[in-house]
C-alpha cells in the first residue's frame, strides 16, 4: 500500500513538470523567464513551505532536541557528501564548470520539496515528520547558500556568516521557531494564506524542472563520460 501510494504521488509530481516542458518547447514561455519563476519559488513559496511544516506540529522538550540532532546530523553529513565528490569531480571541475555543478547536484536535491507532500500522503498521522523534513530543508539550503555556491563558482566570499544567516530558509526559520517554541499557531486565515504558498513549492519546482529539461538536448544528458 505504501509503495502505490508513493508511486502515485511521485508519478503526479514528475507530471507536474510536463507543462513546463511543453510551454517552453512551444515558445510559449522564453527560456529567459525562467529565472524569475526559480525567484518566485526560492524566495515566496519556499520560505512558507517553512512556516507551514513548523505550524503543523505541537512543540514538545524532546521534538525540539531530536530536531536538533537531526539537523546536525543531515547537515554534516551533506557537506561529508559534497567535499568527496567535489574531490572526485575537481581535476575536470577546473576545465569544466559543469562537473562543479554536477558535484554539487549530486547532494543538494529536490528532496526538500518532494518531501513534504510524500510524508502528508503516507504519514497523515504524524505531522512531525514534516517538520523534520522542514529542518533538512534548512540544513541543505544553508549549504546551497555557503559552500555549494562557493564550489560551484570557485569564490570564497559565499563562505560568511551573512550568506549562512540571510538567506530565505534561515530567515523563515526565525519566524516559524519562536512560534513553534513558543507554541503559537498562526490565525486560521494567515495559517491557510502560508499552507496555500508552502504547497505551491512542489508543483512549482517541477514546472521548473520541466523548463530547464526543454532548453537540453536529451542526448546532452546521457553521453558524457566521467
Amino acid at each position: 500500500m505504501e509503495f502505490t501510494t508513493t508511486a502515485l504521488n511521485v508519478l503526479i509530481m514528475l507530471a507536474y513538470s510536463v507543462p513546463g516542458f511543453v510551454f517552453v518547447k512551444s515558445k510559449m514561455i522564453d527560456q529567459s523567464h525562467i529565472a524569475s519563476f526559480a525567484k518566485v519559488l526560492l524566495y515566496v513559496c519556499s520560505p512558507a513551505l517553512s512556516i507551514y511544516s513548523f505550524n503543523c506540529v505541537d512543540y514538545s522538550k524532546e521534538l525540539l532536541i531530536n530536531l536538533g540532532l537531526f539537523l546536525l546530523l543531515s547537515f554534516v553529513l551533506q557537506i561529508i557528501v559534497l567535499t568527496v565528490m567535489w574531490l572526485i569531480l575537481k581535476k575536470k571541475g577546473d576545465e569544466d564548470p559543469g562537473y562543479r555543478v554536477c558535484s554539487v547536484a549530486c547532494v543538494l536535491s529536490n528532496a526538500g520539496f518532494f518531501g513534504v507532500p510524500l510524508l502528508q500522503s503516507l504519514l497523515p498521522d504524524n505531522p512531525e515528520a514534516v517538520a523534520y523534513s522542514a529542518v533538512y530543508i534548512v540544513g541543505m539550503n544553508i549549504i546551497s547558500w555557503t559552500a555549494g555556491s562557493m564550489f560551484i563558482t570557485g569564490d570564497k566570499k559565499y563562505m560568511s556568516i551573512k550568506k549562512i544567516i540571510l538567506n530565505p530558509p534561515v530567515l523563515a526559520l526565525c519566524v516559524s521557531l519562536p512560534l513553534f517554541l513558543l507554541g503559537i499557531k498562526l490565525p486560521s486565515v494567515v495559517d491557510n494564506a502560508v499552507s496555500v504558498l508552502g504547497k505551491m513549492s512542489t508543483p512549482l519546482c517541477m514546472l521548473i524542472m520541466g523548463m530547464r529539461l526543454a532548453t537540453v538536448r536529451g542526448g546532452e544528458l546521457i553521453k558524457d563520460k566521467l
